[in-house]
């Protein structure tokens, strides 16, 4: 678990830092979901630690997902299965790990305040703040975690 965080640490605030200069996990706060959800605003938790979801997605961010929204509740209903289309949901991987992907499709009943159950399918809208971090951070949580199908756009 040290290497995920010094790696997502690494890849994502500090490129150009030696690797023996990044402080060990020991040095970082490390928080929980019981921290996570008295905090105000929107955030992200990987391994600990906290990630600001701002600002808010650009208008071209929203019509993506609004329009995939429809297109797949739309396809979906057709369907007459289980499954339904999200915005974000918190997606509590594990006790220090909440996701907040942009589109899930859940197949079940989520029975929580969150989903603790992998999605069938997530959805990340990239922007320039969020590329490094949604591919090389949060693409191996979801894979790890048995999320089948995984679209960047």
């Amino acid at each position: 678990m040290v290497k995920l965080i010094l790696q997502a640490i690494n890849h994502i605030y500090l490129p150009l830092i030696p690797q023996q200069m990044i402080p060990q996990k020991d040095m970082l706060p490390h928080y929980t979901y019981e921290d996570y959800v008295h905090w105000e605003g929107k955030w992200e938790l990987i391994y600990g630690i906290p990630y600001a979801m701002s600002p808010s997605p650009v208008p071209k961010h929203q019509r993506i997902a609004a329009s995939l929204v429809a297109e797949m509740g739309t396809t979906l209903k057709k369907c007459k299965g289980s499954c339904e289309v999200y915005h974000p949901v918190d997606y509590k991987v594990s006790d220090d790990t909440v996701l907040q992907p942009d589109i899930l499709v859940v197949c079940g009943k989520i029975e929580k305040v969150f989903l603790d159950f992998p999605p069938a399918l997530v959805v990340e809208i990239l922007s320039p703040s969020t590329a490094m971090k949604d591919r090389h951070t949060k693409f191996p949580i979801y894979e790890g975690h048995g999320v089948k199908y995984f679209i960047i756009i």
